[in-house]
């Protein structure tokens, strides 16, 4: 078990947007990956992030394009504190 030493030199800055890009997916998630679900009236795999109160979207028909989608989305608006996972 990896010990996290939370002393003030170890953490950095972040605003609550921030944070909350770098957060796990929900227990109820049925996608399996965070930020991506599919939606019935299109028939297609939505990639979602939001920041600062925006949505952004991305789609595709393919759910493993929608996943990549959703990487490119978090690694521009977020930088280091994008959690992909």
């Amino acid at each position: 078990f990896p010990s996290h030493d939370n002393c003030r030199e170890n953490l950095r800055i972040a605003t609550r947007s921030q944070n909350a890009a770098n957060s796990k997916r929900f227990k109820t998630n049925k996608s399996g990956q965070k930020g991506v679900f599919f939606k019935n009236q299109s028939s297609r795999w939505i990639a979602q992030v939001r920041k600062d109160g925006k949505v952004y979207q991305k789609s595709s028909k393919s759910k493993k394009i929608a996943v990549e989608l959703y990487k490119n989305l978090v690694s521009q608006l977020f930088g280091e504190f994008a959690n992909v996972g």
